[in-house]
């Protein structure tokens, strides 16, 4: 979650849209080591030297901001495919916090619960996670150049990243395919609504 920029382009990312992915091949074009970590269940997280390299080099961890960059590109997910990731990642595995889909939905506030986020002090790590895409990408699609799909990460902005960088980075997947929990139809509509505004600004 944030905005990476250099004298070529500038690239921001949200939460469960690839970005453990993305920052380590960040990290990759400056000192061809991926640093990555195994959490557990086939999950990568990257290390701490990952933080420090990805932020030495420019990486800001906040909501968005505009900058001057002659190319400037994101990536996008389905709302409702992300709030599932997200609760599937940070509540179910994690286990941040004790709460059903519904306890989430029916009562937004548990997410000031839990541990701050010590990449963003002041916040809550939960709920930086949920927070619409629009927090992070803006309001405006057409301030970018370039809108990938989280879906596009192995693709199309695996071979972005090669071009800007110059270099041919390593294949790589940081989050196994897990089971999403099942949602009933009045939970998706729900979610759609908390999630209104990434729906208005294209972030779907």
């Amino acid at each position: 979650m944030g905005i990476y920029k250099n004298k070529d382009f500038a690239f921001y990312i949200s939460p469960k849209t690839g970005g453990t992915t993305i920052r380590s091949w960040l990290v990759y074009s400056e000192t061809e080591t991926l640093e990555v970590v195994d959490s557990g269940n086939g999950y990568l997280e990257q290390n701490g030297i990952g933080y420090q390299l990805i932020e030495n080099m420019g990486y800001y961890f906040k909501k968005f901001k505009e900058v001057n960059s002659p190319i400037k590109a994101c990536v996008k997910r389905d709302p409702v495919s992300r709030f599932l990731s997200c609760y599937t990642d940070k509540v179910l595995r994690e286990g941040v916090i004790n709460a059903s889909i519904d306890d989430l939905l029916n009562d937004w506030t548990r997410l000031k619960s839990g541990r701050q986020d010590p990449l963003n002090p002041g916040t809550y790590y939960l709920e930086n996670h949920f927070l619409p895409q629009s927090y992070y990408l803006g309001e405006n699609k057409d301030y970018y150049d370039f809108v990938f799909d989280v879906k596009e990460t192995s693709t199309k902005i695996k071979s972005f990243l090669e071009e800007k960088l110059d270099i041919e980075l390593p294949e790589l997947h940081t989050r196994k395919q897990s089971k999403k929990p099942e949602v009933t139809e009045e939970q998706v509509e729900k979610i759609k609504e908390i999630y209104s505004v990434d729906y208005e600004n294209g972030w779907c």
